[in-house]
């Protein structure tokens, strides 16, 4: 339950890679710092949780660090112990910063190396599961949506628009729309049914939509 901004984990952050040691000398002793990074209890092949963090082996690299959240936001820091940087990464809304926090890393070892940087790590929920389960016309208030499966993505086609809106998969029937005229609310769409049955409706914020199969 630590409320800390991204400068004060970095901080924090900063004292783990010095074992325990902060800007003035030790913050902890040795053996309160060997119980904190402790691995006492394997949660995943490669991963430990000691008293208070995670410490992993990753391509012969020691990191240590931990994440979290609450409701709308998830966090994370981790640094590696071997090469002496870290980093701390803030998500507000679907993402994984963990991913972040350990490409940042990859980055910076490759920079101090002199290697050519690495590509992104891919986006796992970038496809979209059935495209074609949302694909139609949806008509309500604000005009008629067109949405169009094009290979594993969909696309949404608007009124008075030449180019098509390329909608982002964020998982459970919901897409992020990269409009400037949109909100940052989800498009989300309904079913006919609990256990996955015909996409028959659509809804972005207050405003709602009736598929083709509606009714």
């Amino acid at each position: 339950s630590v409320a800390a901004t991204a400068a004060d984990l970095a901080t924090f952050l900063r004292m783990l890679l010095n074992g325990g040691r902060g800007p003035d000398g030790p913050l902890l002793s040795a053996e309160s710092f060997a119980l904190l990074s402790a691995r006492a209890v394997e949660i995943e092949p490669g991963w430990w949780y000691g008293y208070g963090h995670y410490t992993g082996e990753s391509d012969g690299r020691i990191l240590v660090g931990h994440d979290g959240g609450m409701v709308g936001y998830s966090s994370a820091m981790f640094g590696d112990w071997d090469a002496g940087f870290g980093a701390v990464a803030f998500v507000n809304g679907p993402g994984d910063p963990y991913a972040v926090t350990r490409y940042a890393l990859d980055l910076l070892l490759a920079a101090r190396e002199g290697r050519a940087l690495p590509d992104p790590p891919p986006d796992e929920d970038a496809a979209v599961p059935e495209p074609a389960a949302f694909a139609g016309e949806y008509r309500g208030e604000r005009g008629l949506l067109r949405v169009v499966a094009d290979g594993g993505r969909c696309r949404l086609e608007l009124p008075g628009e030449a180019a098509a809106v390329d909608l982002e998969w964020r998982g459970d029937d919901a897409f992020a729309v990269r409009h400037p005229g949109w909100e940052r609310f989800r498009l989300r769409f309904g079913r006919d049914g609990e256990d996955g049955g015909r996409v028959i409706e659509a809804w972005h914020g207050a405003a709602w939509w009736a598929g083709e199969g509606y009714g």
